[in-house]
């Protein structure tokens, strides 16, 4: 998916970007700038962090199974959709960021617009970080929703080695989906970061407690 965004850049002749990803698009996002620094000029990853993470099965595959059980050509609307989900997905923010994804289909009914099998074959994968020898020596913010666990202090050794140049910022109130819970408070902290002049954030990592 890195080489994706990579090709991307380059068929749209973007020689370098300010790159944001939220959770597995953070993985990607922290892979191209570790493998491909020269395209980023600043990174801003949201609610992940740069290791591989325990299985977490019963959760996502429980997503996984409401969205594969739906009758999609039989659905008559987002609010049935909805209404369906609920029995598996107990969470009412991670329920409607799932049905964003959740698109017309121009020959009738409605379609997923992510590749479910893929996901659902490659999980295992997806949860994995790869190891790498190099550091992202640019200006790179981490935000976590205080309610996650996705960033701790266990990770703090691991992405200071990876992101030396790196801050974290924490929103309250909010969890994995934060840019969904408290969009312009993320508005904010997103846009402040990257229209900043510089980044003394090096020690601000190692001396902020990833809750």
């Amino acid at each position: 998916m890195a080489q994706d965004v990579l090709q991307l850049l380059e068929d749209l002749k973007i020689g370098s970007c300010h790159l944001l990803g939220h959770s597995m698009g953070g993985k990607v996002a922290m892979e191209l700038a570790l493998t491909a620094p020269v395209k980023v000029e600043r990174l801003l990853i949201v609610d992940i962090a740069p290791v591989t993470y325990p299985t977490q099965a019963k959760g996502h595959m429980q997503v996984i199974n409401g969205m594969k059980a739906m009758k999609l050509d039989n659905l008559e609307s987002r609010a049935s959709a909805e209404v369906f989900l609920r029995r598996y997905i107990v969470d009412e923010p991670t329920r409607k960021f799932v049905l964003t994804n959740l698109i017309r289909n121009p020959s009738g009914g409605f379609c997923w617009r992510l590749n479910l099998p893929a996901i659902e074959r490659d999980y295992d994968a997806l949860r994995d970080m790869s190891d790498h020898d190099s550091s992202f020596q640019k200006p790179t913010l981490f935000v976590k929703g205080a309610e996650s666990g996705y960033i701790q202090s266990k990770h703090r050794e691991q992405t200071l080695a990876y992101f030396p140049q790196s801050d974290v910022k924490v929103i309250m109130g909010a969890g994995h989906w934060l840019h969904a819970e408290k969009p312009q408070v993320f508005q904010k902290i997103a846009m402040d970061f990257l229209t900043a002049q510089n980044c003394a954030a090096s020690s601000s990592l190692a001396e902020e407690e990833m809750r």
